[in-house]
């Protein structure tokens, strides 16, 4: 049986929930997954029997998917833009705690 999200030994990256969980998980039909992953959108992993195992990741990557196309009736690509945009956005924001963190330091050994 697969873990719950945030216990002892899987990370968020560990492929662990078939495409049968998965879409139970998410509410949505098998088809739907399959067309995701077409699209580009999620990349689950794959065993060497070929079956597709999805990561809590890859859930949180559907559940925004899911949401985009279903909730906000974008296509494919207008998803995967944003998505990218969300993206750069988060890095760019760990950026600039960093570089707020390092001016702290540099104000403090100045004083």
């Amino acid at each position: 049986m697969a873990q719950e999200r945030g216990t002892a030994g899987y990370g968020d990256s560990e492929p662990l929930y078939t495409i049968g969980v998965v879409s139970r998980l998410l509410a949505c039909e098998q088809s739907t997954l399959r067309r995701y992953e077409s699209a580009g959108l999620v990349t689950p992993s794959r065993t060497e029997g070929n079956t597709r195992l999805y990561s809590n990741e890859n859930i949180e990557t559907l559940r925004t998917v899911h949401r985009l196309i279903d909730g906000e009736k974008l296509n494919a690509r207008g998803a995967r833009m944003v998505m990218s945009m969300q993206r750069e956005i988060d890095e760019l924001k760990a950026r600039i705690e960093e570089l707020e963190e390092r001016l702290r330091e540099l104000q403090e050994g100045s004083s």
